[in-house]
Order: C-alpha cells, then sequence, then structure tokens
C-alpha cells in the first residue's frame, strides 16, 4: 500500500474524501483514528458487502463519525437517500457521535423516518451520545413540501432506544409539524438531554403554516428535559392568550433559546404576557434568537424578528 495512505491512516482525524473504494476499505480497516468522515457513494456499500470477514464492524472503533453523501451519485439516483440507506444496512458502529448529511431534492418525498429507523439498526444503543441529521438543499430556497413529507414526532419515535443521548440536531428542508404533544414521551427517553435543535437552519414552516407548538407546550417541555440547555423549537406566541394562570417559575438551566420561525403576538399585552412566561420557566436563558441563521422567511422574517426582540428585552 501506498505511502501517502499508511500515513492518512495513522492520522486521529480521518477524511476518506477523493479516496476509491479499495483504499478507503483499506484505510479504515487500518485507521486509529477517533474521528471519521466518510463519504457514502453506491460504490462504497458495494465495497464493503463483498467483503469477507465482517466488513460490516469496520467502524466499531471510531467514536465520532460524518457519514455524508458523495454528490458522484447525484445524477445516478432518483431516491437521493438510497446510497445511505443501503450503507447503514451494511455495517454496524458504536460512535459516541454519530453526523449524516445527505441532500434533499425539491418535490420529493426522501423517507426521514426510513433513515432513522435504519440508524437504530446499525448503531449501538447505549453508547450514542450525540445525533445530528441534516439534509441541505439543492438551491438557497429549496425548502418547505406539504404537511405529507412534514418533520413530525412519528419520525423521532424510533430514536428512544438511545437512552444516553445528550444532543439530537435534527435540520431538514421539510415542514416541522410538532405539537405539545409531541415531546413528553420521547423526553422521558432521554433523562440526560442537554441539547434539541429541531430544523434550527430552515425553521418550522412558517411561511406556510403557524407553528404547532404552543406557548403552553414550550413550557411542557421544558418541564421533561430537565437538563436541556440549548433549544432551538417553533411555537405560535399568539396562544399565549390560552395561557389563563400564572405557569410555575422555575430554575431550569436552559442558557440559549432559538425560537426561529415562530409567529410573536403584536399585541403589547400579549407581548408581555408572554416575555413573563418564558422567563419564568427559563429564568437563566440569556441568548435568545429568532429569525435567524437560513430560515426561508420571505416578508414576514424583519416585522416578526423584531417583534421578538421587543419579547426578549421585556424578558429582562
Amino acid at each position: 500500500m501506498s505511502a501517502q495512505l499508511q500515513a492518512l491512516a495513522q492520522q486521529p482525524i480521518l477524511d476518506t474524501a477523493h479516496l476509491d473504494t479499495n483504499s478507503l476499505l483499506w484505510v479504515l480497516r487500518n485507521s486509529a483514528a477517533h474521528t471519521a468522515k466518510v463519504y457514502v457513494s453506491a460504490n462504497t456499500t458495494t465495497a464493503f458487502t463483498s467483503q469477507e470477514g465482517n466488513p460490516h464492524r469496520i467502524l466499531q472503533a471510531t467514536r465520532n463519525i460524518v457519514l455524508s453523501h458523495d454528490p458522484v451519485d447525484d445524477e445516478i439516483f432518483d431516491s437521493n437517500y438510497l446510497p445511505m440507506l443501503d450503507f447503514l444496512n451494511s455495517v454496524t458502529m458504536r460512535p459516541h457521535h454519530l453526523a449524516i448529511h445527505v441532500p434533499h431534492r425539491n418535490g420529493e418525498h426522501s423517507p426521514v423516518d426510513q433513515l432513522v429507523k435504519v440508524i437504530t439498526l446499525s448503531v449501538d444503543h447505549d453508547v450514542l451520545k450525540r445525533l445530528e441529521i441534516r439534509e441541505y438543499p439543492d438551491e438557497e430556497l429549496d425548502v418547505y413540501l406539504d404537511e405529507d413529507g412534514a418533520l413530525t414526532r412519528s419520525t423521532l419515535n424510533d430514536l428512544v432506544c438511545f437512552r444516553s443521548l445528550e444532543s439530537l440536531k435534527v435540520d431538514t428542508r421539510r415542514l416541522a409539524g410538532f405539537d405539545d404533544g409531541s415531546f413528553p414521551q420521547l423526553l422521558v427517553a432521554w433523562p440526560q438531554l442537554t441539547e434539541l435543535q429541531l430544523n434550527a437552519n430552515a425553521g418550522w414552516g412558517t411561511i406556510r403554516c403557524a407553528p404547532k407548538l404552543t406557548p403552553k407546550g414550550l413550557a411542557v417541555l421544558l418541564r421533561n428535559a430537565p437538563k436541556l440547555r440549548s433549544l432551538a423549537v417553533a411555537i405560535d406566541g399568539e396562544r399565549i392568550a390560552d395561557v389563563t394562570q400564572p405557569w410555575p417559575k422555575s430554575d431550569h438551566p436552559l442558557e440559549a433559546l432559538n425560537l426561529l420561525d415562530s409567529v410573536c403576538p403584536m399585541d403589547p399585552i400579549r407581548q408581555r404576557m408572554l416575555a413573563e412566561l418564558l422567563r419564568g420557566v427559563a429564568p437563566r436563558a440569556r441568548l435568545l434568537e429568532a429569525y435567524n441563521g437560513e430560515l426561508t422567511v420571505l416578508y414576514e422574517g424583519p416585522e416578526q424578528g423584531a417583534a421578538w426582540q421587543q419579547v426578549f428585552q421585556l424578558m429582562g
């Protein structure tokens, strides 16, 4: 084997970009890296499954794994998830941190639920602490399908098997349909969770419809995640009117709250009510933001962003 590949195999951080499949297999078999970024293509999966000697165990010693779609497959597959699904079906891994990056094509309902299910079959349930699933668009505003392709509680249900999960980031290019009933059972399964970010870049799709999570639902979410320090979700702030009694104050450790493309009431009275609730349920939150990132919000963004800044100022 070439000296270049031998040197690559000795690196603590392994990046397999531009490696042919035979070189990739050799490097992974001989690498002592604690972090590996693997570019997944149809050829990668074929190479893995054709090897003798339990090739599916090839990544079991790697603790930080990034699996990224290989753009060489873009013109080959109608289903952009297919190479990643096939690859995950061919390996078993024991990472502490797993990140999976796949493309989303406009008008296509990629099987996020299926991807999640395959992750639960290929990854050790007891050791995974940080999971990131990220879609990226073909175009800048290639985002938000109809509700049939939305990110919902059912998308995440299978992840309850990862009882040691500390961080979950799921960033798709589709609507998010979470509501007040979406989180209690999920969060009970993740008692160590400190970070939860759902569509932090794309938002939940307020341009299409108001978020279904209410201020009361946000308060219940925090109550069920007592170790959470970073949260990115969207709420319908107009629903603060549903909270008819003062919400019990807490000493929750949440530090960073990103409300994405949440709906903010324009009425000053409701803004004060919303600020009071947020201050009570997240008294330590100092990193407060909304309408940042790559959110696809065309006209309402500046006005809504300014309204949320007013709420954040009222929180003190």
